[in-house]
């Protein structure tokens, strides 16, 4: 039976307390009302923290609280929130945004190139909310993990079919187990999208988070400065 190598599942330590100070800081925001910041659509957008229908969202160098109906210069309105992110009109064009991801394509010279920028956590890993198969689900970037690799609790959330898989043999942090091969239709993040992208999926509960591996870091272009890292969509 084929094997493949050991699976790195990292812990996401002190990311909690962050989330933490970000919803108190949205819920006193809430409470004095929108802040009013210059903002242009070719500033990156990001979703710091949502609370309910409400997100505290970072535009450019400024940061407001945002509702669904609200808008912001340079032609962005907001549509909609929940615990994954918040959904935005772009000059005209809708745009999901995951919590922690910068959404680059506002850029003029990114309209044509997707592009997000990731930031480490205080252990210095990056974590990232995106779609499997127009799915919510927090991953782990992972370069040493060859395939995206869920187990197989997500992977029944996400819908995948990983029985009907190739069944092959892998080791664990817990000692060795069963594993399928399969084929997520598409993965996204922010701007964007891999289509037709190789998933492992482990039976268990490892790895406690997906981890975004090569199989779909491998088709962008990616760069990394000190705590920040940018993904490149290739055509």
């Amino acid at each position: 039976m084929p094997t493949r190598a050991s699976v790195r599942i990292s812990a996401d330590r002190g990311s909690r307390c962050w989330q933490t100070a970000r919803l108190a800081g949205l819920a006193l925001l809430l409470g004095l009302g929108a802040a009013q910041a210059a903002g242009t659509a070719e500033d990156p957008i990001q979703v710091l923290a949502v609370m309910g229908n409400a997100a505290l969202v970072r535009i450019g160098e400024e940061e407001r609280v945002m509702r669904p109906g609200d808008t912001a210069p340079g032609g962005i309105e907001m549509l909609g929130a929940h615990a994954g992110g918040a959904r935005f009109r772009i000059r005209g064009r809708e745009e999901f945004v995951p919590r922690g991801v910068v959404l680059a394509s506002l850029r003029p010279d990114a309209e044509e190139v997707p592009q997000i920028s990731l930031w480490a956590n205080s252990d210095g890993f990056f974590l990232v909310h995106g779609l499997i198969n127009g799915m919510a689900a927090r991953l782990l970037v992972d370069t040493g993990a060859s395939d995206v690799t869920l187990n197989s609790g997500d992977a029944d959330r996400l819908g995948l079919a990983y029985r009907d898989g190739r069944r092959l043999g892998v080791v664990t942090a817990s000692g060795k187990a069963i594993a399928h091969e399969v084929v997520a239709r598409e993965i996204r993040l922010g701007p964007i999208r891999v289509q037709q992208v190789p998933v492992l999926v482990i039976e268990g509960g490892y790895p406690k988070i997906p981890l975004l591996g090569m199989s779909f870091l491998g088709r962008l272009r990616m760069s990394r400065e000190g705590a920040r890292m940018d993904l490149t969509q290739q055509f």
